[in-house]
């Protein structure tokens, strides 16, 4: 226990010191480094004594090592400090005075407005300071009891020492924040004793860490390995808060940045230079970091230390040193949570009473003409008084929250009960900043959602918990609706109470702000100040056209300035500002309009922007129409506007039958509720805007068409909206419902559909069906064979999808096992060839090569097919150029056509497509492939033509053509068009074309004449028409390289292939040097002797071609080959990146001819 003089006399000596130093600083100019760091401390009045005590309750609790408030911060002043920027630098160019005067000027100057966000400040921040007095006056008795478990209040005021600190708070507001009449001015010396403060508060909360966890303990360490041995702490933590409510609570901290009034006036009006924004960020991130570093470790040391005692986490700290009788670390925690308190009340309770002032009592004053002159002539000392009268008046009133409610709240609950309500600040501050359509009535709806959600969801049920209100309304709901229950509202069960409140009250804030906004219209004035805002550097005045006014005189702004700024300072001002050397002798000219509105301005400074537009409104007789009257006739248009939409919105609601309106973009735009019912819509799916796609998508997954493809059902219902053709129709949903469905279009676009739920009208026709039936057992009978022949089908085809899995499966893993033989003997087949003079033999080789390349074909598509139905295969759409792929293409085939006697020609064009590349290879590939096989000493022309907004790509040939009633047949697996010739295909080309045309969502279509040929296409969206292709007869006339004294280094672990490839090599006057693996070419003691690198990619301990050509090209760079069995697109994607070519296996000579030649001309 210590003595309760010690602690009183160590409150006033720091009390004193803070005085001291607010006195000290007031007038002293500093530099302008001193200023940035001051301002950057400043802007942590934000930790209050939840930051010193409750962040660690909240620890204890949910097991967060970070306070999530303190992340939003963090995340808004790294990622938003341009959005900071802009509203420190928008709110001094307007005068602007608080939170109030930014919202009500931004929007029209509206008094109403600013007195409003007022009111709705003084709720939230009055129960804010009495957590303050909570903290304070718990930390007191604690100290002065020397007990660390649970305290009782006070029974009597005058024993209550809250009471006296709110006394003394009250003082030291009074004193410091009412010395000026200036809002605008800057309060230097609060804002040093601030800064002073937040030091204070931070040193001390990192010396009790550092106390708890190492005098106590033996480190941070050994705190969390007890922790983890306590069963309590386990079943504590296991209760898996979800991840939403921490970033619920960043929000809140995000938020509270800007919309708490007194960060708003420490961020905006007590800014001295716009860059101090951009240092700020780092010194207040560093010190929300600093001052979070010891929560946790505290936390989990008082759950340890305090195991089994009536002890509250949030007294963990001061805990500690009072079970040691520690009277200095004592001290040194109360010091500590009572600076962080004191910092907030100061400026919390200044703030207020100039929000007060401004915005209530001078605008009632004008209004009741309580400031007549003969009444009071020096403004300024009464402006000064009633501010002094209002600090006092809110400290009291937080006292008295604090006696009758606080005491059953923790101080979290507290804290973010409040920073919920100011959120609602957010919509209209950012819209303001960013959106010149927002208006008044937009920023008034949806504070009008927002707080009444607010009300709905958090306050009534800290009400109930403090127990003012029945417990009923939150077991029950309103009107005993279970979906209207306070903390599971719209059947939010699974969400805590903070989210659902923040989430609804934000949401339906947004949400009419934004609609009222849109279906409103602004005033000019509003438009005005629109521009100020959202495009300051977008304003202009021209002084040559300003217009004269012909009642205001020099003379009558001068009486109104000096009642509330003073004489001095209205002569300073007529002087240096207005340029005005004689004021007597220019009081009886009139004042421009420059001149009023300058007027106008200074007053802003002193009394608000609404205030002083009422107070320069009544001087200049704008005002002789009352404001109100003038209101209420723009009311009445809206009100009238609002009406009727509520009225058929009504209407829909009232008629038995579901309805759906969209618009010509086949967007939702209208609902009821019994077509949410019909088809058991979640909430979060209708929403405004939302494309009808959504919902049809939706219909079809539940199984509402039945079965059958999803896309396809929702395209075709698509399709039957674009028609805008009226329709009727009957639909049978699971579980028996029958809905009659009636759609007409509307004048305009758009779409108007009934659903009409005539389940019970069906069924009573199926009842009398019934009683006329004679042959209802044999119906029955045949519907049970039916069924059982049904269940053996699909038996038969769920046998026939594992068959196709293993299939798949098997093609898959033995791919490369079969493709190594095949590419060693394709190899050596071909050096044969090339050495061979005997016809007869060079006969037989060729069949050989044939047979080789037959099967390499079939592996190949048959793999591709597996890899299709495995769904493994994932499109990467982006630009290309359509001439090179064509190019290379048509440079593959034409050796093949000519060895048919095909003439193959190929339109040059200068599309850029944007598909993916490989797939659109493969599709016209096959096109391709498939005109040269069925084809003899004919033509194949592969060209493009515009098809729209698209091109048409068409490979053209006079071939054997096909029969109509084929036409549809060929694209299925294993159908081929001429089954008796020797020289077709495997039947699997068309069929890997209509994978990949489906994959890629690119039509293919095929027009064939039998006898005459056919036409094979696809249409591909194109980007541009800017590339310069290379004419074919540049092409043709490259000269061939020829190949010898060439020396290729060749590496594979088959030995197989490299003797392959050295004997095929060898055959065009390559010398060739092969080796197995990475080891024995690092072996090599140079590379300069080699032209080019050949390496399968595939290599043995896990070594890879990549490595072997990294490997080499570190030292002497060589053209190279990679060559491999695996075709996934990421090998391909990674010889992309490199730049080197990628043969697959098996290898055909003539590709590797044709590459070989086209590396080594580089």
């Amino acid at each position: 226990m210590i003595s309760s003089w010690l602690i009183i006399t160590c409150s006033l000596i720091y009390v004193a010191i803070l005085f001291a130093i607010a006195y000290f600083f007031e007038h002293r100019k500093t530099s302008a480094r001193a200023n940035t760091w001051v301002y950057s401390l400043s802007l942590a009045v934000y930790c209050t004594s939840w930051a010193f005590f409750g962040t660690i309750q909240q620890a204890a609790v949910t097991g967060w090592f970070f306070a999530p408030t303190y992340v939003g911060t963090i995340l808004l002043l790294f990622f938003g400090w341009r959005f900071l920027r802009k509203l420190v630098s928008v709110s001094k160019a307007n005068n602007i005075t608080s939170i109030a005067d930014f919202i009500a000027s931004r929007y029209g100057k509206s008094q109403r407005l600013s007195g409003t966000i007022t009111f709705i400040a003084l709720i939230a921040l009055i129960p804010y300071i009495a957590l303050q007095l909570k903290a304070l006056t718990t930390s007191y008795i604690l100290m002065t009891s020397g007990t660390i478990g649970q305290i009782t209040q006070s029974p009597s005021i005058m024993s209550d020492s809250a009471f006296y600190i709110t006394l003394l708070m009250a003082l030291f507001s009074i004193i410091f924040g009412t010395r000026r009449v200036d809002a605008t001015e800057h309060q230097t010396g609060i804002i040093y004793a601030i800064a002073f403060e937040s030091v204070i508060k931070l040193l001390a909360f990192l010396i009790m860490g550092v106390y708890i966890c190492y005098y106590f303990f033996d480190g941070v360490v050994d705190v969390a390995n007890k922790a983890q041995n306590i069963a309590s702490i386990k079943t504590l933590w296991q209760q898996n808060y979800s991840p939403l409510l921490f970033w619920t609570h960043a929000l809140l901290g995000l938020l509270a940045i800007i919309c708490l009034p007194r960060q708003f006036h420490v961020l905006v009006v007590e800014n001295k230079r716009i860059n101090d924004v951009k240092s700020a960020r780092w010194i207040f991130s560093g010190y929300l970091l600093l001052i979070n570093l010891f929560i946790l470790p505290i936390a989990l040391a008082g759950l340890v230390y305090f195991n089994g005692m009536n002890v509250s986490p949030e007294m963990f700290i001061l805990g500690f040193p009072l079970s040691d009788n520690s009277a200095l670390f004592s001290l040194v925690a109360y010091i500590g949570g009572f600076s962080a308190a004191t910092s907030m009340i100061i400026i919390v309770s200044i703030v207020l009473s100039t929000m007060v002032s401004n915005d209530i009592i001078i605008p009632l004053s004008v209004h009741y003409q309580w400031l007549r002159k003969e009444r009071t002539n020096n403004v300024q000392q009464w402006l000064i008084n009633i501010r002094r009268l209002v600090i006092l008046c809110i400290l009291l009133l937080a006292f008295v929250y604090y006696r009758t409610i606080a005491t059953t709240s923790e101080l979290a609950s507290i804290g973010l009960l409040s920073f919920s309500l100011v959120a609602q600040f957010a919509p209209a501050i950012f819209g303001g900043l960013y959106w010149k359509k927002a208006n008044k009535k937009g920023v008034v709806a949806g504070l009008i959602f927002g707080i009444s959600i607010w009300l709905y969801t958090l306050l009534i049920p800290a009400l109930v918990s403090a127990g003012y209100i029945s417990s009923s309304i939150l077991y029950d709901g309103l009107f005993s609706v279970s979906w209207l229950k306070p903390q599971e509202l719209f059947g939010q069960s699974s969400f805590d109470t903070m989210t659902v409140g923040v989430f609804w009250s934000l949401l339906l804030n947004t949400l009419a702000y934004v609609y009222v906004s849109r279906i409103t219209h602004a005033s000019t004035l509003e438009n005005l100040q629109a521009a100020r805002f959202v495009s300051p550097k977008d304003l202009s005045y021209r002084e040559d056209k300003l217009k004269i006014n012909d009642r205001v005189t020099v003379g009558d702004l001068y009486e109104l300035c000096e009642r509330f700024i003073g004489s001095h300072k209205t002569d300073l001002f007529f002087t240096e500002e207005l340029g005005i050397e004689t004021i007597s002798n220019a009081k009886s000219e009139l004042a421009t309009s420059q001149q009023i509105d300058t007027c106008q301005k200074r007053l802003s400074r002193v009394i608000g922007g609404s205030s002083a537009r009422i107070v320069m409104d009544s001087l200049t007789g704008k005002r002789a129409m009352p404001l109100y009257d003038l209101v209420n006739i723009v009311d009445e248009a809206s009100q009238m506007f609002t009406f009727n939409r509520e009225l058929l919105q009504s209407a829909m609601e009232n008629i038995s039958h579901g309805i759906s309106v969209i618009d010509k973009d086949l967007k939702l735009v209208a609902w009821n509720h019994q077509y949410q019912s019909l088809f058991n819509y979640p909430d979060e799916l209708l929403t405004v805007g939302r494309p009808i796609a959504d919902l049809i998508r939706f219909n079809a997954e539940q199984g509402v068409f039945g079965k059958g493809n999803i896309q396809q059902q929702v395209n075709k219902r698509l399709d039957y909206l674009r028609q805008a053709s009226p329709h009727t129709f009957e639909r049978y949903h699971t579980g028996g419902k029958v809905l009659k469905i009636q759609g007409n279009p509307m004048p305009g676009g758009g779409f108007v559909t009934v659903f009409i739920d005539i389940t019970e009208l069906r069924q009573k026709q199926q009842e009398l069906a019934k009683i006329n039936a004679t042959l209802e057992d044999r119906v029955n009978s045949r519907t049970q064979e039916l069924l059982t022949i049904n269940q053996q089908l699909d038996k038969a085809k769920q046998t026939a999808d594992e068959a196709n899995k293993s299939k798949t499966r098997f093609l898959a893993a033995a791919s490369h096992d079969i493709l190594q033989p095949i590419n060693a003997a394709s190899l050596f087949t071909q050096a044969l060839l090339e050495s061979n003079d005997n016809q007869k033999v060079n006969s037989q080789l060729e069949q050989i090569k044939r047979a080789l390349h037959s099967a390499d074909e079939l592996l190949t598509d048959l793999l591709d097919i597996s890899k299709f139905d495995a769904g493994v295969v994932t499109p990467h759409i982006k630009p290309f150029p359509l001439q090179p792929l064509l190019l290379e293409l048509y440079q593959e085939f034409s050796v093949i056509a000519q060895q048919k006697g095909v003439t193959l020609k190929l339109q040059p064009t200068k599309a850029i497509v944007k598909t993916d590349a490989a797939l659109l290879r493969r599709i016209i590939q096959n096109f391709i492939s498939n005109a040269i096989r069925y084809n003899s000493h004919g033509k194949v022309i592969i060209g493009v033509r515009k098809a729209g907004e698209n091109l048409q790509l068409q490979v053209l040939d006079n071939g054997i053509g096909i029969k109509q009633n084929e036409l549809e047949s060929i694209f299925n697996e294993f159908t081929r068009v001429d089954q008796h010739s020797s020289n077709t295909g495997h039947g699997l080309g068309l069929a890997i074309v209509q994978r990949c045309s489906q994959l890629l969502h690119l039509p293919v279509k095929v027009a064939s004449t039998f006898g005459k040929g056919s036409c094979f296409s696809i249409t591909i969206p194109v980007t541009s028409y800017d590339y310069q292709a290379k004419s074919l007869a540049n092409t043709d006339a490259e000269k061939p390289l020829m190949f010898d004294g060439i020396h290729i280094l060749c590496v594979d672990n088959d030995p197989a292939i490299l003797q392959a490839m050295e004997s095929l090599l060898s055959q065009w006057g390559i010398t060739c040097s092969t080796f197995q693996s990475l080891n024995e070419v690092k072996a090599l003691p140079t590379y300069n002797e080699f032209d080019a690198l050949i390496v399968d990619n595939h290599l043995d301990n896990g070594d890879t071609g990549f490595d072997v050509i990294h490997h080499i090209h570190n030292t002497h760079p060589l053209p190279t080959i990679i060559i491999s069995a695996d075709r996934s697109q990421a090998l391909k994607d990674s010889a992309q990146n490199e730049n080197i070519p990628l043969l697959y296996k098996p290898v055909k000579a003539i590709k590797l001819r044709a590459l070989l030649k086209k590396i080594l001309s580089r």
